[in-house]
């Protein structure tokens, strides 16, 4: 069905809130009353299914459900009359949560193998263009639709729990965080709120990037944090153990990780984010981690990031930090 034959039958209904939302139309449940709109149709589609209370059917049917048209010639879809037959059978209640869990590897396959220039070129990289070997190593691809770097997110395990996209095409919103549609089993850009239940989100605050991989050869005991994807696999490609918070603040599990990760290795822990205001004000929140692992603070001038600064300025940076 086109998306104005869906919109005609869901005014006939009374659906209220009707939205295009990507691929699908969503609207409030005409079965039951609610605010937030649960019910999904696919445009191009005659099937619908409502998360709210567990109803689906087809358009062609809804009218009549409701009692507002008469049936239709044909009879419904198998699998349709197998639901409809239990319908008054279970409650009206909302599917349960859908908890954040691993990914399937298979979201990373339409964006393997495909790196923007930017990233590899030196020349557009401003002289910091990643080789094609840290480029495997991080499992960096490419949406080409959305014109976005992808970043895999990993936790310690190894084990895929989200993806980040950070934009190559001057896109005011620079980093958008993905979702795994479970119904389209495919990653999509994160855009308002998802409906619980349907998606798999991306958590940034509970995932220290990097925490998979072993350290470069070469890195010594010292575990260096810092803000960004690039940063990250800029310092690792130097030869640094790198870690990055994915932000200016680090998170309860961000914390934790770093402290399994500093006892295992016997190694002490330099705070180097970047020297704005928010860098130096996220620095700050590390100092009770001081209690519990070896912990120094590296100073940069407010327009300094680690993934701009020159091995050198790098190298001095770590050996001027301070205890905390």
């Amino acid at each position: 069905m086109t998306q104005a034959e869906i919109e005609e039958i869901l005014s006939r209904a009374g659906a209220q809130k009707v939205k295009k939302a990507g691929r699908f139309l969503t609207a409030c449940c005409p079965f039951h009353g609610e605010k937030t709109p649960s019910f999904k149709v696919k445009i191009g589609s005659n099937k619908w299914k409502c998360y709210g209370c567990g109803k689906f059917g087809t358009m062609e049917w809804l009218l009549v459900d409701l009692g507002l048209a008469e049936k239709p010639d044909g009879e419904l879809p198998q699998d349709v009359r197998l639901e409809r037959a239990q319908w008054g059978q279970r409650p009206l209640q909302p599917e349960p949560k859908v908890e954040v869990k691993d990914w399937p590897e298979e979201a990373l396959a339409p964006f393997r193998g495909r790196v923007p220039r930017y990233a590899v070129d030196p020349v557009e990289a401003g002289g910091r263009g990643l080789t094609l070997e840290t480029c495997r190593r991080w499992e960096l691809g490419m949406d080409k639709e959305a014109g976005r770097l992808i970043f895999p997110l990993r936790d310690r395990r190894g084990k895929l729990v989200g993806m980040s996209g950070r934009s190559y095409r001057g896109s005011r919103i620079k980093y958008t965080h993905y979702c795994y549609d479970i119904l389209e089993k495919r990653a999509v850009p994160f855009i308002g709120e998802r409906k619980e239940g349907t998606y798999l989100e991306s958590k940034k605050s509970e995932i220290l990037y990097g925490a998979w991989l072993e350290p470069s050869k070469g890195s010594d005991n010292v575990l260096i944090v810092v803000e960004g994807h690039l940063d990250v696999i800029r310092m690792d490609q130097a030869g640094f153990w790198c870690v990055g918070i994915l932000g200016s603040s680090p998170g309860d599990v961000q914390i934790q990780t770093l402290v399994e990760m500093v006892h295992g290795a016997g190694a002490r822990v330099v705070v180097m984010l970047d020297g704005d205001t928010a860098g130096q004000r996220g620095t700050q929140k590390f100092r009770p981690l001081a209690r519990r692992v070896p912990l120094w603070r590296a100073y940069l001038f407010e327009d300094e990031d680690p993934g701009s600064m020159s091995l050198e300025d790098l190298e001095a940076a770590i050996e001027e930090a301070e205890v905390m």
